[in-house]
Formats: structure tokens, C-alpha cells, sequence
């Protein structure tokens, strides 16, 4: 959070509280939007002062007067002046030469890349509306049906969605609300699917398995769309090696899908991050897998792959600014992504975060798409 100086209550004037907060002027070098506010607040706090009795004034009132005022005018001078900066590069470590990116981490309200199957403001005649409550649930379709899924409330149990043609979720909070809660939100055989601005928690699920999103479909065609969605965290079992069936995911796919889209996912997880096993089962026909605009963190060295891919064949892959950090134990030296990520992600932090936490969740609103 900026660092903020609070305006003392002056004996005067009460309509001002000492709950009112100033921005400090120097995060316009690096937030844009601070400059809004303390223009604002400085217009306020002269108004403030012109309304006030200065031979009415205490000497330790004059003193914090003229402090704030002087605050004022720097903030005024600071936003007014164009502003440039320096940015230092991350340090990465890298397997291969990471890919460029050739779009800039989004702003906040930047356009998402995909739109959901149909318009959730205004779903086609037939269209299956469902509210989902606290406790989760199971919603099973069937050929030719669509379902909306909203979520008002935080959602604190399993849910799971099957067998429908085409499924949009736009918003809400998820969190893995048991011990024994070892998936948030599944999707197994449908068609096309759209998830967007969801918040996930899954510590609470089981220590070794709680997985953030599981999917899958067998069906030609079928496809995943998951696009500004924040994960908090994902519990793993620590010391877990690659087979194991246990694990905790952020995202993990199986048995398809023919299409899977990735794009702004920003994830913590304390086991694995993409788990990506397109033809286990089944091997239907694939078109091109996006991801794009993804930064996975684990805090701890133990884990696995933040970002990994198996099977063969394997959909066509196309990425671009792919990020994951991960503490190293002395023993390892690429087990951050699988060998068929490696040229693909760059190992280190970006310079921002891909999803805001606070632009998600239940006050979702889609920034439209492009």
C-alpha cells in the first residue's frame, strides 16, 4: 500500500476527521492514479485551511498548517511536472533464452483477449441461470444446454460443472473452506467454458491436494478460456515428486481439452502452478493452445513445475509473457518449468503483477474485450 500522511484534527473545523488520508506525492513517479487523489486532496485541504481562522490558530496548529500546506504544493508540483522514469530489470536466471514479450503487463480495466460463448447480461432463451451458494455444488447439463453460473456470495465448497455445451462464470470469491476439500472449482466434459475474474484461495483444502481449477473434456472442440483470475494460494505436499498423485495445482488439465487459453493469471502456490496433461485418457483433436500473461510464485524451494507439459502428441503451443519464481534447493537447477517450457518462460519476477487481487473477485466487472 502507498504510504499515506493523515491530516490532524484541527479545533476549528470538525467536519474533517483525523481518519482523512493524503497521498503522498512521490508515488505519481509509479502510480499514475496517485496523482488524481493528491491533486484532489490537496484542493481540499487549501480549502480547508482558507476556512479557517488563522488568529484562531494554537502555535503548534500554524506549524501543522504550514506542513501541510507545503505538502500540498509539492504534490501539485510533483503531479504537474512530466514525470520520468528508470526501471531496473529483474534479476532472472534463465535454462534458455526466455521469449520477448510484445505486450506490457495490462493496466487496470485493460481489455481482456477472449469473450465468453454467449453474453452473460443478456444469456440466450434456455439458458440455465444458476446462483451458486456458500456451501458449492454440483451443476450437471446436458447436449444443446448453457449454463450461467453466478457467484453474489463467497463461495466455500466444491464445484463442479459437467456436461453442458457452453458454460460462462464472470466474478466471485472461491475459497477451499474444509480439511477435506481437495478441489475448488471442476469442469469435466463440456464444451466450451469461459471463466473470468475469479479470486481462488485453496489453503484450506487437504495438505497434499488442493487443486485451484482441475478440467477436462473428451469432446472435439471443447475448450477452456481462463482470463484474469487471481489465486491466492495452493497448498501442496512438500517433497512430492514428478508422478505423484498427489499435488496441488493452480490450473491442472487431463484428457483435453482440444483448445486451452490462458491469459492474465497471476498465482501462489506451494506445490505446482500449470500442470498441463493434454492426452492422459484420451487424445482429442487439438487445435492451439494461448498462454499469455502468467506469473506463478512459490514461496518455498520445495515443489514442483510452475509451469509443465507432458503427453504426446501435444497441442501447438503459443505463449508470451511467462514468468515464474521459485527458490532453487542446492540440488536443483531446472526443476522451476519442464523442459518443453524451458525457452518459453523467464525465471524471475516481472515488474508487476499480471491480476490485481483487488480488480477481482466478487465486485468483478469485465473491463470488455478487444
Amino acid at each position: 500500500m502507498p504510504r499515506k500522511f493523515v491530516l490532524s484534527a484541527v479545533a476549528l473545523v470538525v467536519t474533517l476527521t483525523a481518519g482523512f488520508l493524503f497521498t503522498d506525492p512521490l508515488d505519481a513517479l509509479t502510480n499514475p492514479d496517485a496523482c488524481v487523489k493528491a491533486l484532489a486532496h490537496s484542493a481540499e485541504l487549501r480549502d480547508f485551511y482558507d476556512a479557517a481562522d488563522d488568529q484562531a490558530l494554537t502555535s503548534a496548529e500554524t506549524i501543522e498548517r504550514d506542513r501541510d500546506l507545503a505538502l500540498a504544493a509539492k504534490a501539485e508540483a510533483t503531479c504537474s511536472a512530466p514525470v520520468t522514469t528508470t526501471t531496473t530489470a529483474p534479476t532472472t536466471t534463465t535454462t534458455a533464452a526466455p521469449t520477448t514479450s510484445t505486450t506490457a503487463p495490462p493496466a487496470t480495466g485493460a481489455k481482456m483477449l477472449w469473450r465468453p460463448p454467449f453474453d452473460p447480461a443478456a444469456p440466450p432463451a434456455g439458458t440455465q441461470v444458476s446462483t451458486v451458494p456458500a456451501s458449492g455444488g454440483t451443476y450437471t447439463g446436458s447436449a444443446g444446454r448453457r449454463l450461467l453460473l453466478r457467484m453474489p456470495v463467497e463461495v466455500r465448497g466444491r464445484v463442479t460443472v459437467r456436461d453442458w455445451d457452453e458454460v460462462v462464470i464472470i466474478g466471485g470469491r472461491m475459497v477451499a473452506g474444509s480439511a477435506g476439500q481437495q478441489r475448488v472449482l471442476v469442469f469435466e466434459n463440456n464444451g466450451k467454458v469461459h471463466v473470468e475474474g475469479l479470486w481462488i484461495d485453496a489453503t484450506g483444502g487437504q495438505n497434499w491436494q488442493a487443486d485451484a481449477i482441475i478440467a477436462n473434456s473428451r469432446r472435439a472442440g471443447s475448450s477452456i478460456t481462463v482470463q484474469n483470475v487471481y489465486v491466492h494460494d495452493v497448498n501442496g505436499q512438500a517433497g512430492s515428486q514428478e508422478g505423484d498423485p498427489e499435488h496441488g495445482d493452480v490450473l491442472q488439465t487431463w484428457a483435453g481439452p482440444s483448445i486451452l487459453r490462458v491469459a492474465y493469471l497471476s498465482a501462489n502456490t506451494r506445490y505446482q502452478g500449470l500442470y498441463l496433461q493434454p492426452s492422459q485418457s484420451t487424445e482429442p483433436p487439438y487445435g492451439t493452445w494461448e498462454l499469455r500473461h502468467i506469473d506463478i510464485r512459490r514461496p518455498t524451494a520445495a515443489g514442483w513445475h510452475l509451469f509443465h507439459l507432458d503427453g504426446s502428441p501435444s497441442p501447438a503451443l503459443q505463449t508470451e509473457d511467462l514468468w515464474a519464481h521459485a527458490p532453487l534447493e542446492p540440488n536443483q537447477s531446472g526443476d522451476v518449468v519442464s523442459d518443453n517450457f524451458d525457452a518459453r518462460v523467464t525465471i524471475g519476477q516481472p515488474p508487476e503483477r499480471m491480476v490485481d487481487p483487488d480488480d477481482v473477485g466478487l465486485s468483478y466487472v469485465t473491463p470488455g474485450y478487444l
